[in-house]
């Protein structure tokens, strides 16, 4: 068996830019089965975060045989997230993708040293910015039509006919309310659209029972637009609370959503 065969990968969590090399003091120790993380110089202030990994474990075809285990993925996922997560306190962070792997440390140097000026770009419109989430929820069940049903008993119409109807008003009424929290969310994304330098809807994939997602999106906020930012969000959540809307706010993070620049809806 050479040599090759049996060295191992490099496992990439993070692209780092920042006048000094970003601290591993206190470091997270990353996924199962890897080194602990390290730092790789790339030039031009870039540092990439790597572990050593086993080509057992981590091989394509080990992976891919374990993307479609859930409770093989999780743990692994927030692992990597702990350490971006750390990185990002003391440098400006570019979050690889979850199973980003090279041949070997002089391959991943490779791949920065060939995207180093799109890395620039990247870098200039994400420093000093942190991602937050902001999710609302219409949870308050639809409106009901109590006390209807005693003003329709002498209106000419049987029990069933009344029951029917009753039901087709309760739904319509379920709508009209969507209908103008949606319009509510709106106003709210465009408000805080306009305190953060990006913001990008999300596909919501959560499915809770009783519960209607009507906006998911992530927003790119600089450092000194924060408290403006979290102010917005108190004051859209008390608005649309009266609706019966949950409005939450989660972060900060790496910027995950905004290394790629695509689909950014931009302020103004």
């Amino acid at each position: 068996m050479s040599g090759e065969s049996i060295a191992p990968l490099t496992y990439v969590y993070a692209i780092a830019h920042g006048a000094s090399p970003p601290s591993l003091a206190g470091v997270p120790a990353g996924l199962p089965g890897l080194e602990p993380p390290r730092l790789l110089g790339a030039g031009g202030g870039f540092w990439l975060v790597v572990a050593s990994a086993p080509r057992a474990p981590y091989g394509a075809e080990a992976i891919q045989q374990g993307l479609g285990d859930l409770d093989w993925v999780s743990p692994r996922a927030l692992a990597h997230d702990a350490v971006v997560h750390h990185v990002g306190r003391t440098a400006t962070v570019l979050p690889a993708k979850l199973f980003t792997l090279f041949a070997s440390d002089d391959r991943a140097v490779q791949n920065v040293a060939a995207r180093r000026a799109a890395l620039a770009r990247t870098v200039a419109r994400l420093a000093g910015r942190r991602e937050w989430g902001v999710r609302a929820r219409l949870t308050a069940p639809p409106p009901t039509l109590a006390g209807r049903e005693g003003t329709d008993r002498n209106d000419g119409r049987g029990a069933g006919t009344r029951y029917l109807r009753r039901k087709q008003e309760e739904r319509a009424g379920a709508r009209r309310a969507a209908g103008q929290v949606r319009r509510e969310a709106e106003l709210a994304y465009r408000a805080l659209r306009g305190v953060a330098d990006a913001a990008r809807r999300q596909l919501a994939t959560e499915r809770t029972p009783g519960s209607v997602v009507v906006l998911d999106a992530a927003f790119l906020v600089p450092s000194r637009a924060t408290a403006a930012f979290r102010a917005t969000v108190r004051r859209w959540a008390g608005r649309l609370r009266r609706r019966g809307c949950a409005l939450t706010l989660t972060g900060p993070w790496p910027p995950y959503t905004f290394v790629a620049e695509r689909t950014a809806d931009r302020r103004g």
